[in-house]
């Protein structure tokens, strides 16, 4: 069969082989047979096919789903997660807890502490000065009711503590937000608060925060109480305020009143008003009359049988509190023909400059309101 110029025969097409994401590598240790070695997906060390993964039946501390290591991990982070994971301190530190702790499962302290900088208020922190060690060394701690380990900074344990020993940490600590943290190790250190004395538990951490005392160790040093009551506060309020009535019993009796007479100026082309009495609940009728007699007895109002050209319209409220009636008259009839005296108010300076000396206040018609 023939061929035109310029042509070639193709006798069979192929696909390239794809390289395998995972490497693989053979091992012959003397007198066996080769054993092949692959990266693991899900543990991302090397193992045989046979071999049991160590990965399996952990918990992923990247993404908390099952059979696999953070190391190994496919899930997508959010951008600022992504973004903080770039620190290569992170990443370092990150691989070495993984590889530590593949074939055990780690506990978990929490560090609750939160620290505002360049804020000038010290009220909302508490601190406490301890003695700590052998010989004793004065350190301030930070009382943080929402940690769960007590830390030092690893500088100042440096410097104080030279000579004693660290033990190694099986568990990691975590702040605030979920990072970990960087362990140096922990020590057994007596602490000494008052006449307190309690042997506990460092953690040695690379932090610039300040030393740290948790609940626990709050509870233990009687730095911190957990009351679930305030009726102790609440006697001290009532007792105060028995004591002051107590003491100017004399000016919660009777009716208060200021000395003299005070005048109103009706307009006479305003024509009086002559308001229709309002209808009183049965229910408040006999209790309502006992009121207007009781202030008809301490001349508050006096009863009028003639004739009068002004009539105002009764209120009646009940107060919540006590129980008892408010007496009061609906003035708005009454207040479009009153004449207002034009001048000027004191001011609240004037009137405490005039208030010099003086040991109590009543408002008047302070009990019918």
């Amino acid at each position: 069969m023939g061929h035109s110029r310029g042509q070639e025969t193709v006798h069979a097409i192929g696909r390239k082989p794809h390289r395998q994401e995972n490497e693989t590598r053979s091992v012959k240790p003397k007198g066996h047979a080769n054993v092949t070695l692959k990266t693991c997906s899900y543990c991302a060390g090397q193992h045989s096919n046979k071999d049991i993964c160590p990965a399996k039946g952990k918990q992923c501390a990247k993404c908390k789903k099952m059979n696999h290591f953070a190391r190994a991990c496919r899930s997508k982070l959010p951008s600022q997660a992504k973004a903080h994971l770039k620190s290569v301190h992170t990443v370092r530190e990150n691989i070495e807890m993984t590889t530590k702790d593949t074939d055990e499962e780690q506990d978990c302290f929490y560090i609750d502490s939160i620290t505002i900088e360049n804020e000038g208020r010290n009220d909302e922190q508490a601190y406490a000065d301890m003695q700590l060690g052998f010989p004793p060394q004065a350190v301030r701690f930070k009382v943080d009711t929402g940690a769960q380990a007590n830390t030092i900074p690893a500088n100042m344990f440096q410097t104080l503590f030279p000579h004693v020993t660290l033990k190694p940490v099986t568990h990691k600590l975590t702040d605030y937000g979920g990072h970990s943290l960087s362990v140096e190790g922990k020590c057994q250190l007596k602490c000494k608060h008052k006449d307190k004395t309690w042997t506990l538990e460092f953690h040695v951490v690379n932090t610039s925060a300040p030393p740290v005392l948790a609940m626990k160790a709050c509870r233990d040093l009687n730095l911190v109480r957990i009351v679930m009551a305030v009726t102790e506060e609440r006697n001290k309020t009532t007792n105060s305020s028995q004591a002051i009535l107590d003491e100017y019993a004399d000016v919660f009796k009777g009716i208060g009143e200021f000395p003299g007479e005070c005048s109103f100026h009706v307009n006479p082309d305003v024509a009086p008003t002559v308001s229709p009495p309002r209808r009183i609940p049965i229910a408040l009728r006999a209790r309502l009359k006992d009121e207007l007699d009781s202030m008809e007895r301490n001349q508050i109002i006096c009863k009028v049988t003639d004739p009068t050209d002004w009539v105002n319209a009764l209120v009646v409220v009940e107060k919540p509190k006590t129980g008892r009636l408010r007496v009061c008259l609906d003035p708005r009839p009454l207040n479009k023909a009153i004449q207002r005296p034009h001048y000027p108010l004191p001011t609240l300076e004037d009137v405490t400059t005039k208030l010099r000396g003086a040991r109590g206040s009543v408002r008047p018609g302070h009990q019918t309101g």
